[in-house]
């Protein structure tokens, strides 16, 4: 078998012209497609990145707002209940103060009925002396001495007591 040294320099130069049409129908294209590939993976990430510190943020802040909703909240229960208590106060206080003019109106409706029972009595131990006086005397008094006899008789009553 003979190397024919034409064919050889043949079948090389061949392949070089391949390697160079190949080059450029086939590398440039591809070479620029992969550059355009990892341009994109590239920006893709960075706007992936972006995004996830965009979310940090937004994170941060609704943790935030959710704080200031808590405290806020907190602090309108404490205001409630502080409402609440000084309206126990006022009710405890104006039922005391009704309970106390209560119980002294019933202390001057006692008094008053006492007084009342007294003088009932008085008349009547009044009528009582007249009718007894009237028999053990057995005369008849006029009106003036009637009247000064009840008087003096009430009185003694009254000093009795």
């Amino acid at each position: 078998m003979e190397i024919d040294i034409f064919s050889v320099i043949f079948a090389i130069t061949n392949f070089i012209l391949l390697l160079i049409v190949m080059y450029f129908l086939m590398y440039k294209p591809l070479r620029k497609t992969m550059d355009l590939r990892h341009d994109k993976i590239k920006n893709d990430i960075e706007a992936a990145e972006s995004l996830k510190a965009d979310a940090d943020d937004m994170k941060k802040e609704i943790s935030a707002e959710l704080a200031k909703s808590r405290e806020t909240a907190q602090e309108i229960i404490a205001r409630a209940q502080k409402t609440a208590d000084a309206q126990k106060d006022e009710i405890v206080a104006a039922a005391k103060v009704e309970a106390q003019k209560m119980i002294e109106k019933a202390h001057a409706e006692i008094k008053e009925e006492k007084e009342k029972v007294i003088g009932e009595i008085r008349d009547e131990a009044a009528n009582l002396a007249i009718y007894a006086a009237s028999k053990l005397i057995s005369e008849s008094l006029d009106d003036d001495a009637h009247k000064k006899l009840v008087d003096k008789y009430i009185e003694e009553a009254g000093e009795v007591q």
